[in-house]
């Protein structure tokens, strides 16, 4: 009767399932995880973009600029900061205003192309929290196990 059991391989199918579904489902756990994480770093370059889009096309206008990055995306946690600054050849000057003042003293900047240019740098921060926290945090592939942090930056000439 022994003999009989130890040839029948009839369940051999549904044991190596069994052994094999959980480790199958953890690598789908994991892809979705990672896919997810990879969508909301696009989602955060997509803001900063429109952002810096909505200089070229509209003007600077810091509030205009911040609802543009944030309509881009679908995620409500995507922080927006616009720095305004005048470049000409090498060198760069912060700006207040938005625009460079054609009677400021440029002389450290190289004299390559007449007036300086005035530039807007859009910088989106996004965070993605994984269900798989702890692996990740195994890997050292979050920054602290509980988020990733995205950041993208944007810089468009706007005058």
């Amino acid at each position: 009767m022994l003999t009989r059991f130890w040839r029948d391989s009839r369940a051999t199918v549904a044991v190596e399932m069994a052994f094999l579904l959980p480790i199958l489902l953890f690598l789908l756990m994991i892809a979705v995880d990672a896919s997810l994480a990879i969508r909301t770093r696009k989602e955060v370059e997509d803001a900063s973009y429109a952002g810096a889009i909505y200089a070229v096309f509209k003007g600077y206008n810091v509030s205009a600029m911040t609802s543009a990055a944030q309509s881009a995306t679908s995620r409500a946690k995507v922080t927006v900061q616009v720095n305004p600054f005048c470049s000409q050849g090498v060198g760069v000057s912060t700006l207040s205003s938005g625009v460079c003042d054609p009677n400021a003293d440029y002389s450290l900047f190289e004299s390559t192309a007449g007036k300086p240019a005035t530039y807007v740098q859009v910088v989106c921060t996004g965070s993605y929290n994984p269900f798989l926290a702890n692996f990740w945090k195994l890997l050292g592939a979050a920054d602290d196990g509980n988020h990733w942090t995205f950041t993208a930056t944007s810089t468009a000439r706007i005058s």
